[in-house]
């Protein structure tokens, strides 16, 4: 043995370089009566495992030792199951749990013993296995976030190496996650090697992480760059290794920024190309049921449509351009006096569409004939009717017309047939509940649920018990589940 360890619980005789193998075996090391009382320790354990016999055990070394926190570092890694901790079935995990206990009531006495070379020498001990718990317990029982900018350059070294996994899961231990604000830093890599979980849980509590990392996505997939090429140089030129390409395509891309918008419920205006993107496939699909399947009226198509591009200048334009590739350019002209267009931004053939049209009015609905008449069409299908008069229709867009449903709508009601109404989401927003159509044999009630939004929640919660609780009542309705 070296001479500086001659006094085994004198930390301050070490020099402590976290590069000398030496020195960090000063701390890992223990003496022969030491080394006889673990190997009495671990036949205790193979007894009776934890419990009262185990923890008295420790209880007594930890009284007797001048540095309990040196001791126990040093019994923690000469255990036989240091290598394979398990939580509830290892003696290295039991040692820190009772030690972590022991100590709340002598923090003060020995606090003088938990200097920045032992927290060092500790952390560089520990993670040497792998069990995330133990760690996070012995950082929290040694406090090593009370210097963790001292541990920053272990991290970056990890970082250098290539082990992005373990960097991130440290820093977020030593509460380090601004140190890496930059997405390329850490967090990216770990993206493209498909590590999400370790992403997610890097920037919890951190909402300026969150919304840096969206902005930085949404930006990738913006028109002006080419995110492929941009992620496939960063690779090359960082050496990621491990990387699952397919999340260089902007589709996955967009699906993960969209996680991380709903997951950390950030406002959906961070990530402006997303929405974008997304509204142009809304757009898109909006074309072909309208000029494909028949299946939007003049009216709905035209909800929808505003609904998707809204003040959006860039997504009008595209709109337009759609139209006309159609070959409806008659709508197109109705889209860009609807939007405002400046003339001068109009191509050139909604200018002959204008002349050619001065005379007709083109917001009485769309041009091709066959759209406008596919509710006729509808007429040719065979279903059960419920005859009812337009007196039986009964709108619910107040909370008293509300309460009135609940008081008497479903008395003697033993069945009912019930649908609703999605308004479609657009950009990274969700899907929302707009109508729910409630039919008895005398009356159909139409809740505006749009209207009346999340107010009204004792009526909300009075419906549910009456009506989708009620045991009483039997239900018709398809996919009721997701009301």
């Amino acid at each position: 043995m070296s001479h500086k360890y001659q006094n085994v619980n004198d930390l301050s005789t070490v020099e402590f370089s976290e590069n000398n193998d030496e020195d960090l075996t000063f701390f890992s090391y223990i003496d022969e009566a030491t080394k006889e009382w673990l190997k009495s320790l671990e036949q205790i354990w193979q007894i009776w495992k934890k419990g009262d016999v185990v923890n008295k055990t420790l209880i007594e070394y930890f009284d007797s030792a001048p540095n309990p926190y040196l001791s126990t570092i040093r019994i923690l890694v000469n255990t036989s199951d240091f290598k394979h901790i398990k939580k509830n079935s290892s003696l290295a995990f039991t040692v820190i749990e009772e030690y972590a206990e022991w100590i709340k009531s002598r923090k003060e006495i020995y606090e003088q013993f938990l200097v920045l070379d032992l927290k060092l020498a500790t952390f560089q001990l520990i993670i040497k296995q792998n069990n995330m718990e133990f760690i996070k317990m012995v950082a929290s029982t040694y406090k090593f976030v009370e210097h963790k900018e001292e541990f920053l350059h272990i991290i970056q070294e990890m970082i250098r190496k290539k082990k992005y996994k373990e960097a991130a899961q440290y820093a977020v231990i030593l509460k380090l996650q601004e140190s890496f604000s930059d997405p390329e830093s850490l967090i990216l890599p770990l993206i493209l090697q498909n590590k999400l979980t370790v992403v997610e849980e890097f920037l919890t509590d951190c909402p300026r992480l969150q919304e840096a990392l969206v902005l930085y996505l949404d930006n990738l997939i913006g028109p002006d760059n080419s995110m492929h090429n941009l992620l496939n140089e960063l690779i090359i030129k960082n050496k990621i290794p491990d990387v699952k390409m397919s999340i260089t395509n902007t589709k996955p891309m967009g699906k993960l920024i969209a996680r991380f918008v709903k997951l950390y419920n950030l406002p959906s205006e961070l990530c402006t190309n997303l929405n974008k993107k997304r509204c142009e496939g809304v757009l898109q699909y909006l074309i072909h049921k309208r000029y494909k399947e028949y299946s939007l009226s003049t009216d709905s198509w035209r909800e929808m449509v505003q609904d998707a591009v809204k003040n959006d200048e860039t997504l009008q334009l595209t709109m337009i351009r759609m139209l006309l590739n159609t070959k409806d350019s008659s709508e197109a002209l109705y889209w860009a006096k609807k939007f405002n267009v400046p003339r001068e931004k109009w191509p050139w053939i909604l200018l002959y569409e204008e002349e050619q049209n001065e005379s007709e009015n083109v917001n009485e609905g769309a041009s091709t004939s066959k759209i406008n008449d596919w509710e006729d069409d509808n007429d040719l299908m065979n279903y059960y009717e419920l005859k009812l008069s337009r007196d039986s229709i009964k709108i619910i867009n107040n909370p008293y017309s509300f309460e009135e449903f609940l008081d008497k709508g479903l008395d003697g009601v033993s069945i009912v047939g019930i649908d609703s109404e999605w308004k479609p989401c657009f950009g990274t927003k969700q899907t929302e509940l707009a109508l729910i159509q409630i039919a008895t044999k005398d009356n159909v009630y139409i809740i505006d649920v749009t209207t009346m939004g999340n107010k009204f929640t004792e009526l909300w919660a009075k419906l549910a018990l009456v009506l989708f609780e009620n045991k009483n009542i039997l239900k018709l309705g398809f996919g009721i589940a997701k009301i």
